[in-house]
C-alpha cells in the first residue's frame, strides 16, 4: 500500500505541475471526462493541490447537459479521453476559452479538421500541431464552413453543435468516410426533432440555428463490435452465450 500512496503522491504532483503550466490556478474549474481511467484520480488530486475545482462528468451526458455545465460552471479546461472532438464542438458554444488535453493516446488524435471548420463559424482556436493540447473560444455563431470527412466525428461534432448556434449553418463535406456513423448521428438528431437538410451524397448540410435539445429517456443499443468478443468466446468454447440489447435495426455500421 505504501507504494500505491507514493505513486499517487508522485503522479498527482506531476498533474498539478501540468495544470499549473496550462495556466490553471486557484478557483478555476476543470471538467474531467475520463470515464473509468485511473488518471482521473491523479487529475482530481492535482487540481486540489492547486486549489482548483474539479468537475467530474460522464461521456454519457447529452449535449444540452454539457452546454449547461460549460456555461453555468464557467469551465476553463476539459481533460478527456477519446471524446475530445465531440466535446470541443459543444464547448465552442460557450463565450469563453475552454482547453482540452488528455492522455498520450488522445494527444495522437488529429483535431485540426474540426478546429479548422469551427473558425469560419466564429470560434477562436489554438492547437499543438493540430492535436491536443488545444482550446476553443466561442460563441459558435453559425455561418458557412467546410470540413474534411475522413473521420465521421468531425462532421458529427458539427451536426450536434450547430443546431444550438445563433444563426443557420451550412456545412460542406469533403472525402466523407464512415457514412453509417453519420447516419447514426442523423438518426438521433431526427429523434430530437432537429431541423436540417442534406443532399443524397452528404456533401452539403444545412442546419437551422436557434434550436434546442429536449430531455428524453432511451435505451442505448449495445455496441456490435464490443459484442463480437463474447460471441467469439462462445464459438471457440462451444458454449451458449446470450447477449441482450443488440438492435439489428440500428444504424451503426458494425
Amino acid at each position: 500500500m505504501i507504494n500505491i500512496f507514493n505513486q499517487m503522491k508522485k503522479e498527482s504532483a506531476r498533474a498539478a505541475n501540468y495544470f499549473k503550466a496550462m495556466g490553471i490556478k486557484r478557483g478555476d474549474r476543470v471538467m474531467l471526462v475520463l470515464k473509468r481511467h485511473y488518471q482521473f484520480w491523479f487529475a482530481i488530486l492535482g487540481l486540489h493541490k492547486l486549489g482548483a475545482i474539479a468537475i467530474p462528468a460522464t461521456n454519457q451526458l447529452v449535449k444540452h447537459d454539457l452546454e449547461y455545465r460549460f456555461n453555468a460552471a464557467g469551465v476553463k479546461a476539459v481533460v478527456a479521453v477519446d471524446d475530445a472532438r465531440l466535446l470541443a464542438a459543444i464547448a465552442s458554444l460557450a463565450g469563453h476559452e475552454i482547453r482540452f488535453d488528455g492522455d498520450e493516446s488522445l494527444r495522437t488524435r488529429h483535431m485540426a479538421p474540426l478546429l479548422d471548420a469551427l473558425v469560419p463559424l466564429g470560434v477562436e482556436v489554438t492547437a499543438t500541431e493540430g492535436k491536443c493540447p488545444c482550446s476553443v473560444r466561442g460563441p459558435l455563431n453559425g455561418g458557412v464552413t467546410k470540413v474534411n470527412g475522413k473521420s465521421s466525428q468531425y462532421l458529427s461534432a458539427l451536426l450536434m453543435a450547430t443546431p444550438l448556434a445563433k444563426h443557420d449553418t451550412t456545412i460542406f463535406v469533403d472525402d466523407l468516410h464512415e457514412v453509417p456513423y453519420v447516419r447514426l448521428t442523423l438518426d438521433w438528431l431526427k429523434r430530437q426533432e432537429i431541423e436540417l437538410k442534406y443532399n443524397d451524397d452528404m456533401t452539403r448540410f444545412d442546419v437551422r440555428g436557434g434550436q434546442k435539445y429536449k430531455a428524453f429517456e432511451s435505451m442505448i443499443p449495445g455496441d456490435f463490435s464490443t459484442a463480437c468478443f463474447p460471441a467469439v468466446a462462445g464459438a471457440v468454447t462451444g458454449d451458449k452465450i446470450k447477449q441482450l440489447n443488440l438492435d439489428f435495426s440500428d444504424e451503426q455500421g458494425d
